[in-house]
């Protein structure tokens, strides 16, 4: 039979044994923070955590929604898939993430026709870091990755210059300087009198949906309304 220090002795390992094992299940199961673009095959059924800007978004009927998300910084995207429970469960951080906000994401690694996803199912593992209102992209950005920028909401900054009239508004165009290459993005508002109080050569900062014209074959920023327009310190 065991003495009382053979037995203490007993305890004190199976406690380290014990602590241990929970220390290092807990190291297994917590998310690693990737960027999109090392996502690959050996992730699979991995659990992660990614941030990027959302591109496109679509709510399915059972209430589950599919984000596109891109790094801006290296043109990768993956897909987002808040599950039904999770979606129930985030309030209005699932609702609010449109295009041009900034996430974060954590879930499990999936390949679903051999597109890559992160599969996120628990409410508290999505969140917005940033609202599209407040994300400001410069022009020479937007129009090196057009298609990745479609449909987004976005701040930009930019020297006016060509405005114009056409039937149910005005249009422009503001200029930036990168690099030693000039960039020029077209802007519309369906406002005659939205440039009222600017003249050539402003320095403005604009909000508004980036997207492609097809009648003109060319990317444009829609401006809804003078008050997303401002004039620079």
């Amino acid at each position: 039979m065991l003495d009382n220090r053979k037995l203490l002795a007993v305890a004190i390992t199976v406690s380290i044994i014990g602590v241990a094992a929970l220390f290092f299940y807990a190291a297994s199961i917590d998310p690693e923070p990737l960027a999109i673009s090392e996502i690959g095959d050996d992730d699979i059924g991995s659990l992660v955590t990614v941030n990027g800007t959302v591109r496109t978004f679509r709510s399915l009927d059972d209430g589950s929604i599919s984000y596109e998300i891109v790094d801006l910084d290296t043109n990768a995207s993956i897909v987002v898939y808040v599950n039904t429970k999770a979606a129930e469960s985030t309030g209005n951080s699932v609702d609010s993430a449109g295009p041009g906000c900034v996430i974060q994401a954590t879930g499990t690694v999936e390949k679903y026709q051999d597109v890559f996803e992160i599969v996120v199912s628990s409410g508290g593992n999505f969140f917005i870091i940033s609202d599209a209102s407040e994300n400001r992209m410069p022009i020479w950005l937007l129009l090196s990755s057009p298609e990745l920028c479609d449909g987004m909401t976005v701040w930009t900054n930019g020297t006016l210059h060509d405005p114009y009239l056409f039937d149910e508004g005005m249009g422009f165009e503001l200029a930036e300087n990168y690099e030693g290459k000039a960039y020029y993005l077209s802007c519309v508002c369906f406002d005659e009198e939205i440039l009222l109080d600017y003249d050539i050569g402003d320095e403005l900062s604009v909000l508004g949906t980036f997207q492609y014209y097809e009648p003109t074959g060319s990317w444009q920023l829609v401006i809804d309304g003078e008050e997303n327009l401002a004039l620079l310190p």
